[in-house]
């Protein structure tokens, strides 16, 4: 996991030789990435160990970005698929659960009907995550006017898996890794 932080430019500290009078300078910054995060519960019909062999991959993240810092905008080009990264699994309410990250370059597309990402191996059963309207609105905060992820958001998702049908929770939290 990687990230970038900017800050704002910030008025200098005047140093002063003497012993314990040192000036103090408060970098106030924020991520100029994007976060995305999707806990996976594997309830009903799945063994203590469903998660153990399991992989998520996003779509359409963006490969390149360009930061300009003093105007805090990003420029992106070019997507790609990308493996999020597999937490150390637990468990929620006595099912397996295990949460997966990934930090990206902002602007990512979030319009409802395109896929976000693939859920592989939970016992043997694959699961695909497709942008909704109503996980779009529980992330309305951290998405921009022209539909895309902005920095400094995680974006997370909790995914109830069960056998018989799956349950997804959207969330979004300023500040991200």
């Amino acid at each position: 996991k990687c990230d970038l932080l900017w800050s704002a430019s910030q008025t200098m500290v005047e140093y002063n030789h003497a012993r314990d009078d040192h000036g103090t300078l408060a970098v106030p910054f924020t991520h100029a990435m994007s976060k995305f995060t999707i806990v996976l519960v594997a309830d009903e019909g799945f063994s203590a160990g469903a998660l153990d062999n399991t992989s998520v991959t996003l779509s359409g993240m963006n490969v390149n970005g360009i930061f300009t810092a003093p105007d805090a905008t990003v420029d992106v080009n070019g997507t790609t698929t990308v493996k999020m990264y597999a937490g150390e699994p637990s468990v929620s309410a006595g099912n397996p659960s295990r949460a997966y990250e990934a930090v990206s370059v902002p602007k990512v597309a979030l319009a409802s009907g395109n896929l976000l990402a693939t859920v592989k191996d939970v016992e043997g059963n694959d699961y695909r995550v497709v942008l909704s309207d109503d996980m779009i609105a529980g992330w309305a905060a951290g998405i921009d006017d022209d539909g895309k992820s902005k920095s400094g958001y995680n974006y997370k998702l909790t995914v109830t898996l069960s056998k018989q049908a799956v349950n997804i929770v959207s969330l979004d939290r300023k500040s991200v890794v």
